[in-house]
């Protein structure tokens, strides 16, 4: 409908060719004004008009009105400097002296760098109990942060242990003090000498000091060794005196032989508490269901039960054991002398390992406890496993 409309407008129809003509007439028969049909009035209001007035002050102030316009946008000061100059009538050379000098003297300063305005962000004060809040905050978070937790004090003591190995004695002030390895086997050595020296001569308390006072060393003793650390293992080798090392690994090993034996006779006693409940207390009955290969020897049938039972002291016992171990390294002069550490799973597997292998002999011995505590007592049945540390062969150390 609309394009139809359209069409139909853009036409040149008779109606509106007729419409057209009679406006033409119109036009030209319309009366003239005095102005103009007098050509000096004509210019006479082309000349007083206000129209043209305002046209003839805008063509001869162009430059100034542009100015004018654009003062709003000039908002630093070099940018009106700028304009000042652009608007200028250009110099002729007839100018004054002073004008001149001012203008070399302007000219010859550099330009100030515009500075970007920044918007100034006032904070306002903050109150009192807000403050407060936060002074005790900061306090607190400090007092935490000096507060050390337990595995950075371990960490702390392993690498304090440590500077006495990688650095060597001599690195520190305290090098001869009795806490130290070395200082305490120097004050053993001194208090052992000064014992030995009798205080009216001067000389060896000892039935042959005559023999060797004045003769010389033997030199194959001391090709491997200087003559303090020779003469301080001698007198530790006749006092009977063992270095710190030595007392720090029998220690360790004792408590690994007892901790292994512990394991053993808990794997044992959680095996013959169900085959007892299974098959009963008989000798014939017990001793074909532990025969190697026997199903009933089985690792997945008990390792739930123990694992229930002792999974958490053994993690506990072994992280023990792994703090002394690391402390007889520290403590030991040769890395080759040095122990590893131990891991839960593998003393469980060996420990497991142990006691099937002797599961036999153990049985025996079990099931003869057995008949003497009934036969001794009838009313107590305790499991007698003391009597069978003595079938327990320890495990091989590291």
């Amino acid at each position: 409908m609309a394009s139809r409309a359209f069409l139909r407008y853009n036409s040149k129809s008779a109606l509106a060719e007729r419409f057209q003509q009679i406006l033409d007439e119109k036009v030209t028969s319309a009366p003239t004004s005095l102005i103009d049909q007098d050509p000096k009035l004509r210019q006479l209001y082309a000349q007083y008009s206000k129209d043209s007035a305002d046209k003839q002050f805008q063509q001869k102030y162009q430059k100034e009105l542009a100015y004018v316009k654009s003062e709003n946008r000039l908002r630093t000061k070099e940018a009106r400097e700028l304009a000042d100059t652009i608007t200028n009538p250009p110099w002729k050379g007839q100018e004054k002296v002073e004008d001149t000098a001012l203008r070399m003297l302007v000219d010859s300063v550099p330009k100030a760098k515009a500075m970007p305005r920044q918007k100034t962000i006032i904070t306002p004060p903050v109150p009192p109990k807000e403050r407060i809040a936060n002074a005790r905050e900061s306090s607190l978070d400090y007092k935490v942060s000096k507060t050390k937790t337990p595995e950075e004090v371990e960490k702390d003591n392993f690498r304090e242990m440590y500077k006495e190995r990688l650095m060597g004695p001599s690195m520190f002030i305290d090098a001869t003090s009795p806490r130290t390895t070395i200082g305490m086997i120097s004050s053993l050595a001194d208090a052992r000498i000064n014992a030995k020296i009798d205080q009216k001569s001067g000389k060896f308390n000892g039935s042959d000091m005559d023999t060797v006072r004045g003769k010389p060393l033997d030199r194959k003793r001391l090709a491997n060794s200087t003559d303090t650390n020779f003469f301080v293992n001698e007198i530790l080798n006749s006092q009977d005196c063992l270095p710190p090392w030595i007392d720090s690994q029998q220690g360790v090993e004792r408590e690994k032989q007892v901790f292994r034996l512990d394991m053993q006779k808990k794997w044992f006693t959680i095996i013959i508490t169900r085959l007892s409940e299974k098959y009963g207390t008989l000798k014939g009955d017990l001793l074909p269901k532990v025969a190697p290969g026997s199903p009933d020897l089985s690792k997945d049938i008990y390792y739930p039960a123990f694992r229930r039972s002792n999974y958490s002291y053994i993690v506990a016992k072994v992280a023990d054991l792994n703090r002394g171990i690391r402390n007889y390294n520290l403590q030991c002069p040769s890395t080759s002398l040095h122990k590893w550490k131990l891991t839960a799973e593998k003393e469980i597997d060996m420990s497991y390992d142990a006691v099937v292998k002797n599961i036999a002999a153990l049985v025996d011995e079990w099931v003869e406890r057995q008949q003497t505590i009934r036969q001794i007592s009838p009313v107590d049945k305790g499991g007698g496993s003391s009597m069978l540390i003595r079938l327990w062969k320890p495990l091989p150390s590291d």
